[in-house]
């Protein structure tokens, strides 16, 4: 925070790992890799040189580990920035961070920012059921974070329950040894699953392509059982080793 409020953006960018595979949500724009993200903190030195003050705040943070080099870190904040000749801006949300361990120190691979949208006066909603109070998303684990090993020309996945409504699925996914370190993954229903299992071609709900690391980013809806797997199909000799954690938010509908 002492970064953001002094409107430092080098030690902002600092925060980040320098990996092409990072990703920065918010506002409806996926943002991916360091530089682009360096790239986009430049408006925080065009603030900071037009004699802006930007005061944030968060609320108590939550931190869940994903085995002994990740950990997701999930709070609220509330930033108020305020430029000289222009109106003050001020906005409150919840903001989620995937991070890594490496060399010692903690840096982050992925932030999602989602900011609360206030009621706009005299706008018309849609009416409420009564007696049905809302439901919060409820969080499943998919994967812990633990490394597997996919054999050559093979592949694994992980199963898990969609209720009905929707599910929101993050997560990220790394090639830690074995040849070029690269795989592919999917998410797939049912039925896709047992098409593409048996070598035909079928829709998936998410794929990462052939890649070395990746951040999960889908929405699937319920009911129904769902696949996240890991490809290694395209290599015949070489087993690969990958680090993978994936979690579902799921509200119902």
């Amino acid at each position: 925070m002492a970064a953001h409020n002094r409107l430092d953006a080098g030690a902002i960018a600092a925060m980040y790992a320098r990996e092409p595979g990072i990703t920065s949500v918010g506002d409806g724009e996926i943002v991916r890799g360091w530089d682009r993200v360096r790239e986009r903190l430049d408006q925080v030195d065009e603030i900071r040189g037009a004699g802006g003050r930007l005061s944030l705040s968060t609320g108590s943070l939550d931190v869940m580990p994903l085995g002994q080099s990740h950990a997701l870190v999930v709070t609220t904040y509330s930033v108020r920035l305020e430029v000289p000749e222009s109106a003050s801006v001020e906005e409150q949300g919840a903001m989620s961070l995937v991070l890594v361990k490496s060399d010692g120190e903690w840096q982050i691979v992925h932030d999602h920012t989602s900011a609360r949208r206030e009621d706009i006066a005299g706008a018309v909603s849609a009416p409420t059921r009564p007696g049905k109070p809302a439901q919060e998303p409820t969080t499943q684990s998919i994967a812990d974070g633990r490394a597997s090993e996919v054999a050559p020309a093979g592949y694994i996945y992980y199963t898990f329950e969609v209720p009905a409504g929707t599910c929101r699925v993050t997560g990220r996914i790394e090639g830690v040894s074995g040849g070029n370190k690269d795989f592919r993954a999917l998410i797939l229903d049912s039925d896709s699953f047992r098409n593409w299992s048996a070598g035909l071609q079928t829709r998936a709900w998410w794929q990462s392509g052939q890649v070395v690391v990746t951040t999960i980013d889908a929405t699937v809806s319920g009911p129904g059982t769902y696949y996240l797997v890991i490809d290694n199909t395209f290599s015949v000799a070489t087993a690969k080793t990958v680090q993978i954690w994936a979690q579902a938010a799921c509200s119902a509908g």
